[in-house]
């Protein structure tokens, strides 16, 4: 499978792609957009990556719109607001959970989201799992829509969570010095959560993808 030749258009689409601004999200947002969807929605924090993105996609896929999702993964209503405000009255095919804390990242050792979760799970699942909760209407909207919508939700993980097989809620508030149990953790959390949509929401295909 070749993903430039063998990937079917996208035409008609909406898509929504958290964390679009950097690393797999970004490379994930500029494939996208060569296979002509309407339109993409895409996360991050920052003004000026958005922007830069924005100007490369319109030299690169010009008739996709691009909308910037202004939010913070570590803040629950940053999450809230930005969704709530930018996701009205409209359908979406595809949400891909890009955003995310990597295994190397330092800034996540020893600290807490700014709604006091440890700051794994509090970016890499809970903040997801607000999304999907947010979005979940308007997905199941869309797929009663018509029988071909073929609405998808794609979570990327990593290896290490097999590393885990439960998650320590007594430590969600902590912080934990077992740094890499508490990034496996995360990613078994995520990784559940949408196994969980794929068996009650059969309108609605989930899928959980290790991106290479």
């Amino acid at each position: 499978f070749t993903p430039s030749t063998d990937a079917p258009k996208l035409l008609g689409r909406i898509i929504f792609i958290t964390g679009g601004t950097s690393a797999t999200g970004h490379s994930t947002l500029l494939h996208l957009c060569t296979l002509s969807p309407a339109e993409i929605y895409f996360s991050g924090r920052s003004h000026a990556a958005a922007t830069a993105l924005i100007a490369r996609v319109a030299a690169l896929a010009p008739s996709v719109v691009l909308h910037f999702v202004q939010m913070d993964m570590t803040d629950l209503s940053s999450i809230k607001t930005a969704i709530t405000t930018k996701f009205r009255n409209i359908r979406l095919h595809l949400l891909i959970c890009c955003a995310g804390i990597n295994a190397k990242d330092t800034l996540a050792i020893n600290s807490l989201t700014k709604n006091g979760y440890e700051r794994n799970l509090g970016v890499n699942h809970l903040a997801h799992a607000l999304v999907l909760k947010l979005l979940l209407p308007t997905l199941l909207r869309t797929a009663a829509s018509r029988p071909s919508a073929d609405v998808r939700v794609v979570v990327l993980t990593c290896p290490q969570f097999r590393n885990a097989s439960t998650v320590s809620l007594a430590k969600a508030r902590s912080i934990t010095a077992e740094y890499a149990n508490s990034y496996a953790e995360s990613r078994f959390a995520a990784v559940v959560y949408n196994c969980a949509l794929a068996v009650r929401c059969r309108k609605i295909t989930a899928v959980t993808v290790l991106p290479g």
